[in-house]
Formats: C-alpha cells, structure tokens, sequence
C-alpha cells in the first residue's frame, strides 16, 4: 500500500490502531515527510513501530516536534476543509451526460458509450453498479439535470 493511501485510510477511516514499518526508507522519500507521517499516525492515536521500535515521538527536540505537530494541525484542517468544499466534477451526473452525448455525436453504441463510462468510473444514476446500455440512454434522454 502506497504512503498516500496510508494516510488517506488514517485520517478518514479511524479503522487504523496500529502502524508498521519494515524499513523507513522504503516507504518514505526523505526524513522530513516520514516525520510528518509518524507525527500525523501519532496526533490521530495511532501506534506507530518502525524497524521492530515503538515510535513516540517524531523527533527529539521539542521546538521541532511542536512545528511539526502545528503542520500536522494545519494540515488536518485544511484536508476537513477542502473535503468539505470541492467537490470532484467528473463524478457529477452533468460530466457523466457529457461525455455520453460527445460519444453519442461519435455514433458510438449504448455499448461502448457504458463501457467508457465504467472504465472512466463515473457513478451510474442510482449510484451503485455498473453502466448499462439502458442507463446511458435513459441519461442522454433525461438530460444533465434531471431527477434522479
């Protein structure tokens, strides 16, 4: 698992009690961005063992740590802000009529048009399952802002 993944699992699942680390340096591109990962695992209540060692603090010093934890701090509010705000337009019910009516201009198939839209995965109407030639035509005839 990648270290993005990670820390994505940490912050918004809370499933996570316990962090290992083989080897620090296979996960980490430098010291400073596994500081703040430790420090981050660490503010959300997660244990951290690194090379067979609990891990307490990120760092010695006590200037650095505080840094680090007021980073962390910033960092947390703005992901809860911007989890909160922005909003991913290709996931949208108007993107998903877009690119239908682009590939329906094409003389695409229902088909293919589906297939595309599952391969770009772009939720279907209903939000669940997969795209089917039936759901891309009812999408093309109700149009980008229709009830759902």
């Amino acid at each position: 698992m990648g270290l993005t993944a990670t820390l994505q699992l940490i912050l918004d699942t809370g499933c996570i009690r316990t962090l290992f680390i083989s080897e620090s340096g296979s996960h980490f591109s430098s010291d400073a961005q596994r500081a703040v990962a430790y420090d981050l695992a660490l503010y959300r209540g997660v244990q951290v063992v690194g090379d067979r060692i609990q891990v307490k603090t990120a760092d010695r010093n006590p200037n650095y740590n505080r840094i680090l934890r007021e980073g962390t701090e910033l960092f947390i509010a703005l992901r809860a802000h911007s989890n909160a705000t922005i909003t991913d337009e290709t996931r949208s019910r108007p993107h998903a009529w877009e690119v239908a009516t682009d590939w329906h201009a094409r003389k695409e198939t229902l088909r293919a048009i589906a297939t595309h839209l599952n391969e770009e995965a772009i939720p279907t109407l209903s939000g669940t399952g997969r795209w089917s030639p039936s759901a891309v035509k009812k999408l093309l005839d109700s149009g980008p802002e229709a009830d759902q």
